[in-house]
This record gives C-alpha cells, sequence and structure tokens, in this order.
C-alpha cells in the first residue's frame, strides 16, 4: 500500500526535507520511521485528521494506528493535536497526552509511527535598488572640487609605486614551517581534520546507542522492564532524536504499568479468597518490578499491603519475604 496523494488544500507532501522557500511560517509533520519515513508534511489547513483511513488529510501506514487517530487544529498561530479516543493513544516527547500545544521539536508518536514537528518562519527578501545616478553625482563631486579623473590615477599609480618599492626592501618572509604528521588541512576553508574527527565521533556514537538499543530490547524481550527503560533513557540521553529508543521507551513503560497492574488484581483476588500466602507473593512481585522507584505511588501501596497482611497471618515484618 503506497502513500495516498493528498488532493485538498489542508496538507501539502513532499520527499524533500529542505526548509521551504517560500516567504512566511510554515508547519511541517516529518514522518522519521515506518512505511513513510521520509515524507514531509506541510499542513495548511485549520483542521486536519491523521489516521489510517485513506480519508485521513495524513494517512498513517500503522496497523496501531485507529483509522481516525488524531486530529490538529490550527488554534492562532499553533497546532493543537487532540486525540480521538484512539486504541494506542498519542505519546508527545515521551508522555502520553489527550491534547497537546505542539511546539518547534515536539516529538509526537502515533500508533508506532514517529513524527517530528517543526516550524519554519521564512522572510522575503526584497532587492536592493541601485541609485543609477551615483556615478554622476561622484563626477560632479570632482569637478565641484577641481579633480578631474586623471589626477586621480596619477595619484593611485604613485601609491602604488611607493608600496612596492617598500615590499622591495623588506627582508624575506621564512619559509613556511613543517606540518606535523596527522595535522590538520584547511582545504576551501574547511580544516578536514576537525571535519573527519567529527565524523569518527558521530559513527562512534551511532554505534553506541545502537548497542545500548540492543540491551534495551533485549531486557524488554525477557520481560525485565525497568531494566528495559533505564537502557533506552540513556540511549535519548546520548542522542535525543532517537525515535527507537523513545518508541521502545513508551512502550517498556506501558508493559510495566500492565504487570503492576495485573499483580495488583491477582493479589486482590487471593485476599478475597483469605489466601494471605498468595497475596503476599503478588504485592512482592510488585515491589521487585518498582524497586528503582521506590516513591511510586504503587510501591508505597504494596509495601503497606505486605505489613497488613503480616499483622492479620500474625507474623513479623522480618518474616516478610521481600520487606
Amino acid at each position: 500500500m503506497g502513500l495516498r496523494v493528498v488532493k485538498n488544500s489542508n496538507v501539502r507532501i513532499s520527499k524533500k526535507l529542505e526548509a521551504p522557500q517560500e516567504a512566511g511560517k510554515h508547519f511541517r509533520l516529518l514522518c522519521l520511521t515506518g512505511k513513510n519515513k521520509g515524507f514531509a508534511y506541510f499542513m495548511t489547513g485549520k483542521r486536519l485528521v491523521m489516521g489510517r483511513s485513506d480519508t485521513c488529510d495524513i494517512q498513517i501506514l500503522d496497523t496501531k494506528s485507529s483509522r481516525e487517530h488524531a486530529e490538529l487544529t490550527k488554534v492562532g498561530e499553533k497546532y493543537v493535536l487532540t486525540d480521538l479516543g484512539s486504541q494506542n493513544g498519542i505519546v508527545v516527547n515521551d508522555l502520553k497526552v489527550n491534547q497537546h500545544t505542539l511546539s518547534d521539536g515536539d516529538k509526537v508518536i502515533v500508533g508506532q509511527t514517529v513524527y517530528k514537528y517543526s516550524i519554519f518562519q521564512i522572510k522575503s527578501l526584497e532587492p536592493v535598488e541601485e541609485d543609477e545616478d551615483d556615478d554622476e553625482d561622484e563626477d560632479d563631486e570632482v569637478e565641484e572640487k577641481g579633480k578631474t579623473p586623471s589626477n586621480k590615477r596619477v595619484l593611485i599609480l604613485l601609491i602604488v609605486l611607493g608600496a612596492a618599492f617598500l615590499l622591495l626592501n623588506e627582508d624575506p618572509a621564512p619559509p613556511p614551517t613543517a606540518k606535523a604528521p596527522g595535522a590538520a588541512v584547511n582545504v576551501s576553508g574547511v580544516t578536514k581534520g576537525v571535519a573527519d574527527t567529527s565524523r569518527e565521533m558521530d559513527s562512534e556514537l551511532e554505534q553506541k546507542v545502537d548497542t545500548i538499543l540492543h540491551r534495551g530490547l533485549r531486557e524488554y524481550r525477557e520481560g525485565n522492564n525497568y531494566r528495559a527503560i533505564e537502557e533506552f533513557n540513556l540511549a535519548l540521553i546520548l542522542n535525543p532524536r532517537s525515535g527507537r529508543a523513545a518508541f521502545y521507551l513508551e512502550k517498556a513503560k506501558q508493559k510495566l504499568d500492565e504487570d503492576v497492574k495485573a499483580n495488583f488484581l491477582r493479589a486482590k483476588v487471593a485476599q478475597d479468597a483469605l489466601k494471605y500466602e498468595s497475596a503476599q507473593v503478588s504485592f512482592c512481585a510488585i515491589l521487585r518490578l518498582l524497586e528503582k522507584y521506590p516513591e511510586d505511588e504503587r510501591y508505597v501501596k504494596a509495601k503497606k499491603e505486605i505489613e497488613d497482611l503480616l499483622v492479620k497471618m500474625g507474623k513479623n515484618k522480618n518474616e516478610a519475604e521481600c520487606l
């Protein structure tokens, strides 16, 4: 399934990544992942719809996207992004939102597709008109002061001859010193050595981020979600523009939340059946899931529930398996 050609005036689609040339304010969503990666959507309408349906202004070729997932509404000089009751929601800058006023540089995730929002303010350049009478005015001024063009040429010639005489009497310049091996060589105003070093640093950083992402994905697949979250956060610190790290960070957080909710539900069922030992196991599982976040209210609640269970069972705090 390819990209649908938009025939309305709400959005203009382009494969070019450079800034627009036309004067004015331009609003762009750039697709960073998925089947439409590299497509730029320049928004011009008052209301646009994003989603999987081919009737949407911005079509998302993503099975995790709803048919009509979100809308973009222009309010003044800004666009407001609103969730249209989608199944998987919207994430902006790593936070799940229902509505958000977009700012330049915002990272938006719809389904599994990552976009970057940019604002371009292009100013018109007015040509400067030359005064055709400038040369005539200069000639008039020269004539008024009694200086003819020939006098001016003679004066310039004398200055040049004097400068040449001074240069001939100066000591010859010392030969250029040999550059040490590996020193930067300036070619056409570009320092080659510095440019090469910069490229090497970028390559090393990219490899490091890929390694961290690989570790995080392994932890995510094995169900160690809090460890995966740490790895994805580290990747974003090194490269804040990493769409993959942002996407999987949100997925790991969602999976962690689901695991915590499931254990709370199991603990409640066990408590209602007076199976206090089983309930304690589920609450302890929550503490292990959130061990890196002891200030989390769910961690505090699970710990309190365990202490209450120990009292009901007539046990001391040191008899709990996880306190």
